[in-house]
């Protein structure tokens, strides 16, 4: 899979998530669209440094009106990854972004369960291609 780096919602390499936080990119629109509308578009996250210490990690992708993705977030793509799971190079398939959601600004929110990390890197972003970790994708 080739990776657009205007398709991600983390900075290169990759972004260290210690507490919950949002992505440090957001996709503008520049006008609300549904983000979602035609052909699917899948979100995926993949683990650069493992976890340690939290429970799980919840990933939202999240379209707002607002750029700071707090003023009015609707979820249309979500997914809980256990500790377990988040091991160095995972690639982890949230699902395709939810239609019928129309705002401006898209992003992803990673929330911590459990303890915060001292550890964990991620690379989220989009992609038009559903290529999942059973399907042998497991390195980008």
């Amino acid at each position: 899979m080739i990776l657009d780096y205007d398709d991600e919602f983390t900075t290169t390499p990759a972004q260290a998530i210690t507490a919950t936080a949002n992505g440090t990119k957001v996709k503008d629109g520049i006008k609300a669209k549904d983000w979602a509308a035609g052909e699917p578009i899948f979100a995926v996250v993949r683990v650069t440094e493992a976890f340690n210490t939290l429970t799980s990690l919840t990933v939202d992708v999240i379209a707002d009106t607002a750029v700071g993705l707090a003023t009015a977030p609707t979820v249309v793509a979500t997914k809980s990854i256990l500790l377990a799971a988040l091991t160095l190079n995972s690639v982890h398939h949230i699902g395709a972004l939810i239609p019928g959601t129309s705002k401006r600004f898209l992003g992803m929110k990673f929330t911590v369960v459990g303890t915060n990390p001292t550890t964990g890197k991620v690379v989220g972003f989009v992609t038009q291609t559903d290529q999942r970790p059973q399907d042998g994708v497991n390195s980008l």
